[in-house]
């Protein structure tokens, strides 16, 4: 996680994943673009790029190439623009209405949570799909930001 920037990090089948925020539009319906995404080691180079397409800093680095255990030591601490927090997600995907669909069991360090996505290329099915669902798309809340909230419970429960 990075708070200073809505752009989205993570790392899944041993691949660093940057998910940039395109726009939102009037119905609060997201759109992402995948801005980088190179499997471990990733090089020093790689990771200057990585952090571009975050709209962060690089951080100072300290070897030529990183290891995921490296990567993680390194830049997901606590004094980098970075903050690694572990999620385990089991995910349920099918169609609805001709998007694709998907309910999640996620579990955020202590916090488990429930979330639901339904996603197109026309955000007109979307919009449909919803309303018929009863949702709000105004109530959309990205991956990331979930994950954000969900550790901001965390941490005034305990």
């Amino acid at each position: 996680l990075s708070f200073a920037t809505p752009q989205s990090a993570k790392i899944r089948g041993g691949a660093l994943e940057v998910k940039r925020l395109l726009k939102v539009d009037s119905s609060g319906l997201e759109q992402w673009t995948l801005a980088f995404k190179e499997r471990f080691p990733l090089s020093a180079p790689m990771l200057r790029s990585a952090f571009a397409a975050l709209d962060l800093r690089p951080i100072a680095t300290r070897r030529g190439v990183y290891d995921f255990e490296e990567f993680l030591s390194e830049v997901g601490s606590n004094d980098e623009p970075m903050q690694a927090v572990e999620v385990k997600k089991t995910r349920h995907q099918f169609m609805y209405r001709d998007c694709a669909a998907e309910f999640d069991r996620v579990h955020i360090g202590p916090v488990a949570r429930e979330s639901f996505c339904i996603e197109s290329e026309d955000p007109s099915k979307v919009i449909a799909a919803l309303q018929e669902m009863g949702l709000d798309p105004h109530a959309n809340i990205n991956f990331p930001k979930g994950i954000e909230r969900a550790l901001a419970l965390s941490t005034r429960a305990g």
